[in-house]
């Protein structure tokens, strides 16, 4: 947590500080805003990798699905058996996702991602270990489709996707399940150039996961988040807003280890176009709790070809 506060104010020095020196060397006229295009291009590759950093800390709880946010709107969850415990978890989380777009209103896509997990756990009766992993963590495929193109009406575009592999942390190991997560979410935005009015609402189901005599049943998500995105200039956007959800109750072994819970997480952003082909994307989110903590920082590089 130390190390986020620190590095908080540093980022957004810097990438204020960035944008501002192209309000004064570049022509401040800004073109349409497209959110980090959204769709693909008809039969052409996008390519996304990225690299986040996540610092979660737990004051209790046997299981939790932990997202970590990779830039771009989206997260990947992590599902985890804790056990009763305190925990501080440092995450890197490597992703590669690859986007064709069909038609002009249809892109297909697949996604993978590695992580290494760093944690400092302290037991109830005092103990205390450090551990780390790194594993592979989840892939999956998906389509997004244009229901209705931006006129006199927002945009409005619809997304489904499945993971078809995710490697799960039980207290008795690893194990790969497959179909486990799917989403459905529905995307709009409506341009007053130079600003994008953005809303996004997700719902995550989560079905059973087993390893031996071990089963973890994560309550379903749903998620609401507008922001807004602001061209500074042809090159340069930042964003900001926030992320609302409700998660529903855990189970371990058919017991609720959790309640239903309501969250919200802070979210800023900044995005510089290199070259027309290449996007640099740099995203920012904190989310306060009661009992609990996380903040994480991503960086992508987006290439079209």
């Amino acid at each position: 947590m130390e190390m986020m506060k620190k590095l908080f104010l540093p980022i957004l020095i810097i990438t204020f500080t960035f944008t501002f020196s192209f309000i004064l060397n570049k022509n401040t006229y800004a073109k349409p805003v497209k959110v980090e295009e959204i769709l693909t291009y008809k039969n052409s590759w996008q390519l996304d990798l990225g690299i986040s950093y996540s610092n979660i800390e737990k004051s209790s709880g046997e299981s939790q699905l932990i997202l970590i946010p990779i830039g771009n709107n989206q997260a990947i969850p992590v599902s985890n058996y804790l056990g009763q415990q305190n925990v501080n978890q440092d995450y890197l989380v490597y992703s590669l996702n690859l986007r064709y777009g069909l038609t002009e209103k249809l892109e297909v896509f697949t996604y993978t991602n590695f992580f290494s997990n760093f944690q400092r756990i302290t037991y109830a009766n005092g103990e205390r270990k450090s551990k780390e992993d790194h594993r592979f963590n989840s892939a999956g495929v998906g389509f997004s489709y244009q229901v209705l193109e931006e006129d006199k009406y927002p945009a409005l575009l619809v997304s489904l996707s499945s993971q078809v592999a995710n490697n799960t942390n039980f207290s008795n190991g690893y194990k790969i399940n497959y179909f486990k997560h799917y989403k459905a979410t529905l995307t709009s935005y409506y341009t007053v150039d130079p600003i994008v009015f953005f809303i996004q609402v997700s719902y995550t189901l989560n079905l059973k996961e087993k390893n031996k005599d071990q089963k973890i049943d994560l309550g379903e998500r749903f998620s609401f988040s507008p922001q807004i995105y602001f061209a500074i200039n042809p090159y340069t956007t930042i964003n900001w807003g926030f992320s609302w959800y409700i998660q529903g109750k855990d189970k371990i072994n058919g017991k609720y280890v959790s309640l239903t819970q309501t969250r919200t997480s802070f979210l800023f952003g900044a995005s510089y176009e290199i070259t027309n082909n290449l996007v640099f994307n740099l995203d920012y989110e904190y989310q306060p709790l009661s009992n609990s903590y996380q903040s994480s920082i991503s960086t992508r590089f987006t290439y079209k070809f």
